[in-house]
């Protein structure tokens, strides 16, 4: 990793009760650096269950707490934001042009059948 590149942080949301019962909630935002929106809103979502937004009843966001470990990545694409803020407003992938929501094993089977290479694609650091 280059020191100067942005990270991808998770964040981490859930009461101080035990957590081996908990169910784990996952969220991923910002894939495409264009969908603006989709950050924004896992943004507000996280600032609502830390109870910094109004908008919600905070004996439901305790209950839901009390019950799961809720975990966000904000911004899955970090360089590729950079890249629309910068003004490439049609950008879709990251800093390797790899598209992060589409790039699964049925879109490569073609490459893995030319190379020979093994059945899955975990070559590509994106899948890893």
């Amino acid at each position: 990793m280059i020191l100067d590149e942005p990270a991808i942080h998770l964040i981490t949301i859930t009461d101080k009760s035990p957590s081996e019962n908990k169910q784990k909630i996952f969220y991923l935002f910002g894939e495409h650096p264009r969908e603006l929106i989709s950050s924004e809103t896992g943004l507000n979502l996280a600032k609502t269950l830390c109870g910094v937004q109004e908008n919600f009843s905070f004996t439901n966001i305790n209950n839901l707490l009390q019950n799961n470990i809720i975990q966000f990545v904000i911004n899955a694409n970090p360089l590729g934001r950079l890249e629309v803020e910068k003004g490439d407003f049609c950008k879709r992938t990251n800093e390797h042009g790899v598209d992060l929501n589409r790039n699964w094993d049925d879109h490569w089977q073609a490459l893995v059948k030319l190379f020979l290479w093994p059945k899955r694609t975990y070559f590509l650091v994106e899948i890893r």
